[in-house]
């Protein structure tokens, strides 16, 4: 077996070399993180989504045997063929590409779906007390769409169209739910996005997941779910939120009014405007916004009317949703390759490239000092490099 890891080198040579890897953000850490990522890897195995998964139990193959293959398309930018053909030419016992995904593609979407939601909550109860209790305490909770590009033909209707994003306007839509930490944020629900489903319905069904783990204190969003019925049932649990809300001609006409009465003032205050529903036009619900100069252009910043924060911490706390921007990114580095349509197995690598993300942000955390220092970042891939030579020769040695 000596022979191989001179081929995982000459590999990674080969990877750091591309045009395309070498505009791609890698990591930012350094390189003992990879060390601390697989100690975490080996004392979390029993969590792992291919022994988890029951679909993996078959006669000739255990649930471990599924766990190689996928271990090395996650973390080497392979696909599962590939990575299975890759064992098998090295003598090494290991399912085919064809079973993993046939097994994958037996279940439904929606028994995936809770599937995967079983396994973040088991990742999340396997946090560290200190961590659990740091982020039950801030009890901020982030929710965002993220799409999974898809390049292929565009004959499922469950890929939605959109804006040209990873050189594609296709994509499967997930709506996640983050929670947040001082030093990194965990993934802890996902649901997908079915064509023609309203957004508040999706939005009470990742509540409903998030609230079997924990109780949030704040909730962080985007523009496009402050809906009036969303708004009215965070009403109804009393939970705060931060949103950016659209410029629509009910706040535009109410901000215009408050500019009148406070010309030098209104931007650093918070003002009242009463949402109506586009639908139900006896559905209202009060709100607190306050107009923001970003890029040129001014759009409102809202709370719920009980929240007591000024203007500027309330910016400050919505900032924190921008860091999943960046954790989008860094999941589609640790997801399998696939050209597959079949949402069972889509949802199944989703939880994969989580999976693997979740455990690189806590290989991150150093408990003495929460907080990352910024003289040891590296942004560079050597550090992955490391971690795929090292889960290389955890299979081989």
């Amino acid at each position: 077996m000596s022979g191989y890891p001179k081929l995982e080198i000459e590999e990674n040579i080969r990877f750091c070399m591309t045009a395309q890897n070498q505009k791609k953000r890698m990591f930012s850490s350094n390189v003992g993180n990879s060390h601390s990522f697989l100690n975490l890897l080996h004392s979390w195995k029993k969590l792992h989504p291919a022994i988890l998964y029951p679909g993996f139990n078959t006669p000739r193959y255990k649930p471990k045997s599924f766990i190689s293959p996928i271990e090395l398309a996650a973390t080497h930018d392979w696909s599962i063929s590939g990575a299975a053909r890759f064992l098998r030419d090295c003598k090494l016992s290991c399912p085919s590409s064809e079973l993993i995904l046939k097994c994958l593609r037996e279940d439904p979407p929606d028994i995936m779906e809770d599937f995967i939601n079983q396994s973040l909550r088991s990742y999340y109860n396997a946090l560290p007390r200190k961590i659990r209790n740091n982020i039950e305490k801030k009890g901020i909770l982030i929710i965002d769409f993220h799409i999974d590009p898809f390049y292929g033909e565009n004959y499922n209707h469950n890929i939605k169209k959109g804006p040209l994003k990873h050189s594609t306007n296709k994509g499967y839509n997930y709506l996640t739910a983050d929670v947040y930490n001082d030093s990194f944020n965990v993934t802890i629900a996902v649901i997908h996005r079915p064509p023609k489903v309203k957004t508040h319905e999706l939005f009470f069904k990742l509540l409903e997941k998030v609230t079997c783990i924990l109780k949030p204190r704040l909730i962080l969003m985007d523009g496009e779910f402050p809906t009036v019925r969303i708004l009215r049932k965070l009403a109804e649990m009393n939970v705060p939120y931060i949103a950016r809300k659209n410029m629509t001609q009910r706040v535009k006409t109410s901000l215009a009014l408050y500019k009148k009465i406070e010309p030098h003032n209104w931007q650093r205050r918070w003002h009242r405007v009463d949402l109506r529903d586009s639908w139900i036009r006896k559905l209202t619900v009060p709100i607190e916004v306050t107009p923001q100069c970003i890029n040129d252009k001014i759009k409102a910043l809202m709370k719920s009317p009980f929240l007591d924060i000024t203007p500027k911490q309330a910016d400050k706390l919505y900032k924190l949703r921008f860091n999943i921007e960046t954790g989008y990114r860094d999941k589609h580095l640790f997801q399998p390759r696939t050209c597959s349509v079949n949402l069972s197995t889509r949802l199944f690598l989703f939880l994969i490239a989580i999976f693997f993300w979740n455990l690189w942000q806590l290989s991150k955390y150093n408990e003495r000092q929460p907080r990352y220092r910024e003289d040891i970042f590296w942004r560079s891939s050597i550090h992955l490099r490391i971690l795929r030579l090292s889960i290389f020769l955890e299979i081989f040695l």
